[in-house]
């Protein structure tokens, strides 16, 4: 948890008033979570650019938990994701072949995820070890 210190000089005449607000000293952020995964499905998913990517359903804790992989526009990140999950080389060319070869993937045991607005953000992922 982080701690705001507030010195001698901060303006508190709006905290004295009774018919504004007091400004808040400034928001304290959850710190990420590990989250036991019960299941993970592939989709294709294709954004409002047109763009094709695999997204990711997590269930943990009887809620849904959302990703997206792109194959073309960040290759790194879905090759990463394919060796840290034991699967084949080549990697996947494509989204097409991606959810073609998907049972050569290791299962996700964890995830740890962190608040990012009204949603969480998926900041860290456990692949199973055998």
């Amino acid at each position: 948890m982080e701690i705001t210190s507030i010195g001698e000089d901060m303006d508190t005449s709006v905290i004295a008033q009774p018919n504004k607000r007091p400004k808040r000293a400034g928001k304290v952020e959850e710190p990420p979570k590990w989250l036991e995964v019960q299941s993970r499905k592939f989709f294709s998913h294709i954004n409002e650019q047109g763009s094709e990517s695999v997204r990711i359903d997590y269930m943990a804790n009887s809620v849904s938990y959302k990703m997206w992989l792109s194959i073309l526009n960040r290759k790194d990140r879905s090759d990463r994701f394919w060796r840290e999950h034991n699967g084949v080389e080549p990697y996947p060319a494509d989204v097409a072949e991606w959810l073609a070869r998907q049972d050569e993937l290791r299962a996700t045991t964890e995830i740890m995820v962190r608040p990012k607005g009204r949603y969480f953000e998926i900041v860290g992922i456990k692949p199973a070890q055998h």
